[in-house]
């Protein structure tokens, strides 16, 4: 079932990157959120097949989820490119291609002038980004946040 998938893989893994942020535990969460779409298409296709409208393969439902909820996309493209690394010709506009995994930065202002290491006294936080081929930076808790929401609204079409 889905939903089973969906609770204890993806909402677990994005709890626990969330819980512990680090690069390994943020590639598990853009991999569980994409490893959804073949859960989902193995489901609709023995369940629902109605709900897949034209797509008869994984490739035409993941070119089609990506039209409709974007998020999924940007974590299908992360999950390839990281499993891949550079990725070549693909029949859709792929967004990271280049091999990007996310990276860990620091974000924040100084309060202060005196430094501490490299960086001033001040407020920081640390998060994880994706940078994507555009040179467009996506918070990875925004994308993984988006991608939370779309699976859930996918399994609203499938009923309870």
């Amino acid at each position: 079932m889905p939903r089973t998938f969906f609770k204890e893989f993806v909402g677990a893994a994005v709890q626990d990157w969330r819980d512990a942020p680090g690069k390994v535990r943020a590639i598990n969460a853009i991999t569980q959120a994409d490893v959804m779409a073949e859960r989902m298409f193995n489901y609709l296709k023995a369940n629902s097949p109605a709900l897949l409208g034209k797509a008869t393969k994984i490739s035409e439902y993941r070119h089609d989820l990506r039209t409709r909820r974007p998020s999924l996309g940007i974590a299908w493209d992360a999950h390839d490119t990281h499993k891949h690394g550079i990725l070549g010709s693909h029949r859709t506009v792929r967004l990271i291609t280049r091999g990007q995994d996310p990276e860990l930065i620091v974000r924040g202002g100084a309060i202060g002038e005196a430094p501490i290491g490299a960086l001033p006294i001040g407020v920081y936080r640390l998060e994880m980004i994706l940078e994507l081929d555009d040179g467009t930076i996506r918070r990875l808790d925004d994308i993984l946040t988006d991608a939370l929401s779309a699976w859930g609204a996918e399994l609203q079409t499938i009923g309870p």
